[in-house]
């Protein structure tokens, strides 16, 4: 269950204008790297965090949310100004309740107030402004087409974040999937960065040579910073663990790979959505590694999440 109000009804739609985006589900995960500081209301900046992305995100939200699937918005009062949400064929739902807290299950979603026009709020508190930088955060998030080396790509949804890029899957003109990942610049206050590009190119060679099960690297964009990756098909093994579907052969091949892995003086990441079981083989799908440390193996940090 995602993290705001009527999750569990979300809805879906046939055809939208941005890849991948098919539900609310869908648009509430892109919009977790879609709002920053930047895009929310002023007055409110000092409540907005990693942990409280939704503060002062309403109106803006709710615009977005109008464009992709429709419907109405509504506000509601909360004592501190209206606080704004959408309705879709008679389903409420509301992407930013999260900011309120234990206060979220206190709000009335009564119908009692709708927005006629976007217009009658426009200029408050610079909303126009903040909505078109959220359509463009969402945009740059999500493009549509992407290339490497000048090969075009139609980017078909994201499947993944992490501290060095976004990772896309994507298929050439003949419908073949690959993964593009496009590096990002993005602040990591737990890790150091340098020269991105290469370290990728760097450690896929490295793990190539161990000999654990990784996707290809294909073809490297170094201008664009831009990665063609085999794309691997199949469960995540954080997907396996939310459903109950571990199996113990699954830890069994990762401490295979560590194995090999600690006899190089190697660790990778060991978070479970960095690993792909496809026909029952596990794959490491990111390529970051780096000296082995205790701390940070699978026995001492990775296993934790992976029962």
């Amino acid at each position: 269950m995602k993290d705001y109000y009527n999750s569990g009804n979300s809805i879906c739609i046939n055809q939208s204008i941005y890849p991948g985006i098919k539900t609310t589900d869908d648009l509430f995960d892109v919009l977790q790297y879609c709002w920053t500081e930047q895009t929310c209301t002023e007055r409110l900046r000092t409540k907005f965090s990693d942990k409280n992305k939704t503060a002062g995100q309403c109106a803006i939200t709710s615009f977005l949310v109008q464009d992709i699937f429709g419907g109405d918005i509504y506000g509601l009062d909360t004592g501190r100004g209206k606080h704004w949400y959408n309705v879709v064929d008679g389903i409420i739902f509301d992407l930013t309740s999260a900011q309120f807290g234990e206060e979220a299950k206190n709000l009335k979603y009564d119908l009692s107030f709708k927005l006629n026009s976007r217009e009658d709020i426009w200029n408050q508190t610079g909303k126009k402004e903040r909505y078109l930088l959220l359509k463009e955060n969402l945009n740059r998030v999500l493009p549509k087409t992407i290339s490497v080396n000048n090969n075009q790509f139609n980017v078909l949804c994201l499947l993944g974040h992490g501290k060095g890029g976004y990772s896309y899957l994507a298929v050439d003109s003949s419908g073949k999937k690959f993964v593009v990942k496009q590096i990002h610049h993005e602040p990591c206050s737990y890790y150091s960065f340098g020269d991105k590009i290469q370290s990728e190119i760097n450690d896929y060679e490295h793990l190539k040579k161990t000999g654990i099960p990784i996707p290809l690297m294909i073809d490297v964009d170094k201008k664009s910073e831009r990665i063609l990756k085999e794309f691997i098909d199949g469960p995540t093994i954080a997907k396996l663990v939310k459903l109950g579907k571990m199996k113990v052969e699954y830890i069994n091949q990762v401490e295979e790979m560590c194995r090999i892995l600690y006899a190089s003086n190697t660790n990778i990441d060991y978070y479970p959505t960095n690993f792909v079981v496809q026909d029952e083989k596990l794959f490491y799908i990111d390529y970051e590694c780096n000296d082995y440390m205790q701390e940070w193996d699978f026995e001492h940090w990775g296993k934790q999440y992976w029962i």
